[in-house]
């Protein structure tokens, strides 16, 4: 199937190719991309028309070869060509097929080793610029901000991230002004969120999705989603979409100093997931021994052995507290924990 979000023809890159290959033939050169629209021409007047022999090369994945005249259709050749395994899009010559077929190979040729190097380069400067931005804690320099506007990405007005917990292909794509970091992090104009989210939860329906404050330091945006993160893991809160702003107390509880009381609990596991499984049952015994499939009699003997062990009793509101901050410095929750959470 042809029309596939991934790598792009850069359209000043694709007219380059033609203009030169122009210059030595007397041929009309055409570069379509991926969706068979014809996004470089020695005919201006073609430019974003969707070529038909072109299409039927991107299906085939085969070239495509008019030997007469029918029509609109021309006489001429179509070859696909393919850039890090992925068909990306067609080269058309329009002539007798003896002569367009050695030219059509050679541009095809071309476009071919300059998407590799420009690809090559993209990624390059995309690896240094989310280094930087991962780490920068100072007001961003003035090359740090050039090399983002080369990869479309303003660093002079606040930005805020996305994390996402799920599957990422093709995300960046559906929103082409998000720059991708490590991690499933995005970073996004503020601007941009309330058309790129709705978008993403439709193209990732099983993802989890956190949203940061908006900052003028990524940093700032990254500690952000990583701490409501956490918060979602720790206290397993439902949905698709948490944002940081809605989660500001319980990342106060993150950097509360640990007690002593509470770092008897990392010997007891089976403690600290009763405790989770309690917290998202809304402190409900009866709920909390059903997701642990686990007598009520027995829940209640581990929540009494908390309260003996911390000194704080997780069955009032007020002693819960500083064990709610407790599970949060956890860094992960088990995966079997999770599937009693989601019982």
């Amino acid at each position: 199937m042809f029309g596939t979000l991934g790598i792009r023809i850069p359209k000043d890159l694709a007219q380059d190719v033609t203009d030169a290959a122009m210059a030595d033939v007397v041929y009309n050169v055409n570069i379509i991309d991926a969706f068979g629209v014809i996004i470089a021409s020695g005919d201006p007047a073609r430019l974003g028309q969707v070529h038909q022999g072109a299409l039927l090369a991107l299906t085939t994945r085969e070239p495509v070869e008019i030997a007469v005249d029918k029509g609109d259709t021309k006489t001429g050749i179509n070859l696909p060509f393919v850039v890090d395994g992925e068909l990306i899009g067609v080269v058309g010559i329009t002539g007798p097929l003896i002569e367009v077929r050695p030219l059509a190979r050679l541009v095809r040729t071309t476009v071919t080793l300059l998407m590799q190097q420009n690809l090559a380069l993209t990624r390059q400067r995309n690896e240094v610029l989310a280094a930087a931005l991962a780490t920068e804690t100072d007001a961003y320099s003035t090359n740090l901000i050039e090399l983002a506007l080369m990869q479309g990405l303003d660093l002079q007005h606040p930005h805020l991230a996305i994390l996402v917990e799920g599957e990422v292909a093709g995300l960046q794509e559906l929103c082409p002004t998000a720059f991708s970091l490590p991690g499933g992090i995005f970073l996004l104009n503020p601007h941009d969120i309330e058309e790129a989210l709705p978008r993403w939860i439709r193209h990732a329906p099983q993802a989890v999705f956190f949203v940061s404050k908006a900052h003028d330091l990524a940093k700032d945006c990254i500690a952000d989603v990583k701490c409501a993160r956490v918060v979602q893991l720790g206290l397993m809160i439902p949905g698709f979409v948490h944002y940081a702003a809605d989660l500001t107390e319980f990342v106060a509880l993150m950097d509360a100093p640990r007690r002593e009381a509470l770092a008897v609990l990392d010997s007891h596991p089976e403690l600290v997931e009763t405790l989770r499984v309690f917290i998202a049952a809304n402190m409900s015994v009866g709920g909390a021994a059903a997701r642990l499939h686990i007598h009520r009699n027995t829940l209640l003997y581990r929540l009494n052995r908390m309260r003996k062990l911390t000194g704080f009793d997780p069955r009032q509101l007020l002693e819960l507290i500083p064990l709610v901050g407790y599970i949060l410095h956890q860094s992960s929750v088990p995966t079997s924990l999770q599937a009693a959470a989601d019982g």
